[in-house]
Parts: C-alpha cells; structure tokens; sequence
C-alpha cells in the first residue's frame, strides 16, 4: 500500500486507548479552556482522523506564514495549507502550558482535545493579508473561505494536541464518517492495490458518475473511493445527509458490487481551490489511494480560479517527490448525443453545442424546485427524486437550499438540522420518570430503501405497540440503535413531543428549541 505522507506509519492524533482517554476527559475538567473556531474544530478531526498526517499538532506562526508562502513549514515537510488555531481572545488562555480545547459545533461545548500549548502568537494584519492571498488566491471578503478565515482572529495557539473524540461527524454520519486508518484497513482487506479517490461536496450526477468509472479504467483500478465533505458548506451548496443519500443510490444501482467505498471526512469547505486540491491530495494518500481526480475548478468558488489552476498547481508549485499520490486530469464530462454515453469534453473536438447535454447549475435547482427532473442523460432518475424531495420539503419549510447549520461560537449545534419528510404520531403515554403527557413522535427522513431507516422500522414497531411499559422497554433497548437524525424531538400541539434519539428521549420546549433528557434507566 502506498506511504502516508511524511511518514512511514500512519499517526493518528487520536487517542483510541479508553481508560487513557477518559483520564485525560477528566483531566481536562480541570484546565483552562477555550471554545475553538469550526475551522479549527475540523482541523482537530482530520488530525485525530490521521488524514493531516505526520503533523502532530497546531502550526506556530513561523510554519504558518512559510505554509503560506512556499508550502513547506521550517523543518522542510511539504504542506500546502497552514494547519492552525486561531481565536480573537486568548487572555483565558494566557500563562497555561495545558489547555483543553472544547467544541463549538457540538451543544454543550464538549471537549474535543487536549492541547500542549508552545506558543501564543499574534499575526499581524500585513501576516493576514499575505496568507490570505497565497492560500486563496484574492482577498476579496466575498469569497467564502476569505470570509471565514479572517473571520477567526489573529492569534495563533500552537503546540500538539490529543484528540478525545470526532466531534459531531461520527454520531451523525455513522455509516459515511471513516478515519484514514479506516479506509486504508478496508482497503488493505479488500485487496485493493489501486485505489481513485473523488472529492466531492455535491451530489454527483452521470458526468460524475461516468468519470469515476473512467479514471478507474484508465489507472487500471482495482477500486474507487468516493469521498465526501461532511463539514461546513457556503449557503446553497447540498446538506451532507442528503448527499450521502443520493450518492449511496447511485453506487447502489449504477455501479458494480465491491467496487466502490462509500465514505466522508470531517472538515469545513476552503473553497481554496488550487492549493485546497493539493491538501486533497494529501490526506487521500493519508487514507491510502494512490491517485486523486482533479477535474475542472477542483475546490472552487464563482470566477475566482481558473477552470483548470488545480491541476496545473501540480506543476507549478509542487516539486517533484514531494507526494506518492498521482494526480488523475480530467476535462467537463457530459453526455455526447452524438454518441449516446458521457465522455469528456475534450474527447468530442467534432461536437457542436447542440451535441452535448450540459444544464447549469442554476437551471438544475430550478427544475428540481420544481419537481421536474432533470434529463436521465444528465441525472439518474432516483438521484434526481431524493434531490426534488429535498428542494421542495426545503422551500415548503421556508427555509433556503444548502443553509449551513450550527452557530460558530455559541456552542450549539441543532439537534434537528435536517430537514424530514413525515411527522408521525405514534401514541401519547404518561412519562414513567416525569408523570408528564408525552406524545412519542418520529420524523421519518426519506428512507435509503432498503432496508427502512432505524426511526421508520422503530414507528411501525410502536405503532402496534398496546402498552405504556412495552413503548418504554423497546425505547431503552434501542437507543444506542437509533440514528439521531432519524428521530428527532420537536413541539407539536398539545403538551410536549419526543422522539427517539441516540442520546435518549428528545424534549421540545415551547419556545421550540430542541434538547435531550437524560437516557432512560
């Protein structure tokens, strides 16, 4: 199997000890602390992950800037991105060797890490600027990762860190969220010696689809890692678990068995462009693949790179050695009516503009808005009815496409950010703990047909259910089975709704935010 980067071995930051890691979760009741960034938050999960591997920890001011600048830290390791924490404030931080790192995404503010704290450093505006301009190529406030990266503050905590868990990304994505460990275990068991990844954020559609199947034909694969971005998005782009849902259709009818890894990453979007599609080379060697598809405006945002920067950064700012990883180029790909399948662009010089089946991607959320389909040329039919499902339960709630959820810096992460297609009454029972009138409820999501999804299969089974006791006892003997997102807690009429969650019984208050009761007993 290919080398991780920098290292023989892979890393990973976190600790996967049990009785280490809760002394340590103990430890960090007792150490100052801060609330981190959503950036910094992820980059503690790809840390922990192994995919930032053989970094150790937090970037100091001097590797940052030298990031930046020449994609190299002082000791000479390629990196491409600088890999930092940075806050506003760190006077409660000041003076301390240990502190713990707690995240904002996740309700509560949970500790994500514990962090050795080297150096507190300041960067100054002109640092700011330079960075902002080598890694995204503009300074425009507009562009997304501009905003949000300058959005942070200016000083940076450095040092190395241990990582105590994976934020949100594993209990709300358990069968999509994997390690680098992970995937290059499950590579290692399939036999698989070639390995494609494909990046991406959206959903993928034929063009997508049909060039997985290309580069994998073309590298003479033995298979193919479809890898998606489960972190932050700009408002607009599609929420991870329908993503997930539409890619997971597609593989399951459209690809042959056993060819495919179906898996995601926790981490906020640059949209860095070029340099961003080289740390995306970085982390898939991390997780074992030894080529990457950089496609056309790879990790891009508008007009700010050119159509084809992120492949050519390979050549440019690279130096040669400095990845294992393969870079696998690829043109637009559509479907040719002239020969009936999709094939790369640059393959159909005879083509004229009426010969392709090309839709912006404007013109696709119109008609998924809609409920039209887009043409099976461009949209397999049961990609194109979960997308529909979404647009339209999406613009019924009054809500607009893709808005990114959680608040940075409050703490809170919605216990129900997802968007559910049936509210199903289930029965009213009294609470045995309580004594108050609950009317156990069960959002039922677009099933992955099949099987049902967790919260479907646990209606139909409380639904027949005749007893207060009986309700109660499957409860207990399925919340560790439930997925959070399948049953989710919300205010409905008359007293208080719960539903069935990972973390136990949900309770809405009349205000309508979302919390969870203890496990029942």
């Amino acid at each position: 199997m290919i080398k991780p980067h920098g290292s023989d071995k892979l890393n990973p930051l976190y600790v996967a000890d049990d009785a280490k890691r809760t002394a340590l979760l103990k430890e960090a009741e007792t150490l100052p602390s801060i609330i981190v960034s959503s950036a910094a938050a992820g980059n503690a999960v790809m840390l922990g992950s192994g995919y930032f591997n053989p970094l150790t920890g937090f970037m100091n001011k001097a590797d940052s800037l030298l990031v930046a600048e020449k994609l190299k830290t002082t000791k000479g390791l390629f990196w491409p991105v600088p890999i930092v924490n940075m806050v506003k404030d760190a006077a409660a931080i000041k003076g301390a060797k240990r502190i713990a790192l707690r995240d904002p995404n996740v309700q509560g503010n949970p500790v994500l890490a514990i962090m050795d704290v080297e150096a507190i450093e300041e960067f100054s505006d002109a640092d700011m600027k330079m960075m902002t301009e080598k890694i995204f190529r503009t300074l425009d406030p507009e562009h997304p990762g501009v905003a949000a990266f300058n959005s942070v503050g200016k000083f940076v905590v450095s040092g190395p860190i241990q990582v105590l868990n994976f934020s949100y990304f594993e209990a709300d994505f358990p069968d999509t969220f994997r390690t680098a460990t992970a995937i290059r275990n499950e590579i290692a068991e399939r036999g698989w010696n070639k390995v494609v990844a494909f990046q991406t954020r959206n959903p993928m559609h034929r063009a997508h689809e049909e060039l997985c199947k290309m580069a994998k034909e073309a590298e003479n694969a033995d298979g193919i890692l479809i890898h998606m971005l489960l972190g932050k998005l700009k408002k607009g782009d599609i929420p991870g678990d329908v993503r997930d849902n539409c890619i997971r259709k597609m593989v399951e009818l459209y690809f042959p068995k056993n060819t495919v890894m179906v898996t995601g990453y926790g981490f906020d979007m640059l949209y860095a462009g070029p340099r961003e599609a080289v740390l995306h080379a970085v982390f898939r060697q991390n997780c074992g693949c030894t080529h990457l598809i950089v496609g056309r405006d790879h990790a891009g945002v508008g007009d700010y790179y050119g159509g084809f920067d992120a492949q050519t950064v390979f050549d440019t700012e690279v130096p040669k050695g400095a990845l294992l990883i393969e870079i696998f180029r690829a043109d637009n790909t559509a479907y040719s009516k002239k020969l009936n399948k999709v094939i790369m662009m640059r393959d159909g010089k005879d083509h004229t503009k009426e010969d392709w089946v090309t839709l912006s991607g404007t013109k696709v959320r119109e008609m998924l808005s809609k409920g039209i389909a887009p043409p099976p040329e461009f949209s397999r039919p049961e990609v194109a009815k979960i997308l529909m499902e979404y647009y339209q339960t999406t613009l019924a709630k009054g809500r607009p496409a893709g808005r990114p959820y959680g608040e940075e810096g409050r703490g809170i992460r919605p216990a129900a950010p997802f968007l559910f297609q049936t509210l199903q009454p289930i029965k009213v029972v009294l609470c045995p703990d309580c004594g108050g009138t609950l009317r156990i409820v069960a959002f039922i999501e677009e099933p992955r047909p099949p099987p049902a999804t967790p919260a479907a299969r646990h209606a139909r089974t409380l639904t027949s259910t005749s007893s207060d006791a009986t309700i109660f006892a499957k409860i207990r003997q399925s919340q560790q089975r439930v997925d959070s997102r399948r049953a989710r807690l919300t205010q409905g009429g008359e007293g208080n709704s719960y539903g069935l969650g990972d973390r136990g019984l949900g309770h809405g208050s009349a205000g309508g935010r979302v919390g969870f009761l203890p496990r029942l007993p």
